[in-house]
């Protein structure tokens, strides 16, 4: 398994990759209102990933992000046609804690002896069932990155609330606020709702926020480790993100 970081660029020139960029650096910038940007991999990048092996590959599955909120999919499949190995491009309709749980569900299936089709199939029912919820500390982030519509960032609600949004099928969709005190019963409420359990896969996630977020995890009685938003999820949530992720049963 293979991970094709994301670029960041910072406002003095520099890019490095996501995976060797502190989030805390990220945070510390934009606080500074200075002009960070990620930069997708391209479809070199996902070429030599998927050519680079030094054992006989006979399939590569690329898990991308939602195709709505970025153009990874579209560099994947472009690498797809290049490869001299067969690819089969899954856009996982999804993102961070909640894409990686479709990746893992990939490899359990590969790990187990699957050819490249039956780890496709995996990935693609993961993908379809697969939920996120999250509280957000602030929505400048989201209204500077249109990534939504303006009517679901309309208002900033009570003075201390976080705004809830669930993401999955490629949509964002708000669902309700809750105040600072409230946050993780109300995270617990949209998780009980959507089938979480702790017999099923989980990650409990946040920006940041790990006081909360271990609060969160011993309130759902998951055994998931907190997992911390890389450089480039932070840059486009913001600091303060924390949430759930997980597959339902069935």
């Amino acid at each position: 398994m293979r991970v094709v970081p994301i670029g960041i660029l910072f406002s003095d020139g520099t890019e490095e990759q996501d995976d060797t960029v502190a989030p805390e650096r990220v945070g510390r910038a934009m606080m500074a209102q200075q002009a960070v940007k990620s930069l997708p991999p391209s479809v070199l990048d996902y070429l030599n990933a998927v050519e680079g092996w030094s054992e006989p590959i006979d399939h590569v599955v690329i898990l991308t992000p939602a195709a709505e909120f970025t153009v990874m999919h579209r560099m994947a499949t472009q690498a797809a046609a290049l490869a001299r190995v067969p690819v089969t491009v899954i856009d996982t309709r999804t993102a961070a804690a909640a894409q990686g749980l479709v990746v893992e569900a990939a490899a359990e299936r590969a790990a187990a002896g699957a050819g490249g089709e039956e780890v496709a199939d995996a990935a693609r029912q993961a993908a379809g069932a697969v939920r996120l919820v999250a509280a957000l500390a602030s929505l400048e982030t989201l209204r500077g990155g249109g990534l939504l519509p303006p009517p679901s960032l309309a208002g900033t609600g009570p003075a201390g609330s976080r705004r809830l949004f669930s993401f999955a099928e490629g949509r964002v969709e708000p669902v309700g606020e809750a105040d600072e005190a409230e946050v993780v019963a109300a995270l617990e409420a949209r998780w009980t709702e959507g089938g979480g359990d702790p017999a099923v896969p989980a990650s409990i996630f946040h920006a940041g926020d790990e006081v909360t977020a271990a609060s969160l995890r011993s309130r759902l009685g998951v055994k998931a480790p907190l997992s911390r938003f890389s450089a480039a999820m932070t840059l486009h949530t913001g600091p303060g993100v924390v949430g759930v992720s997980w597959v339902p049963a069935g």
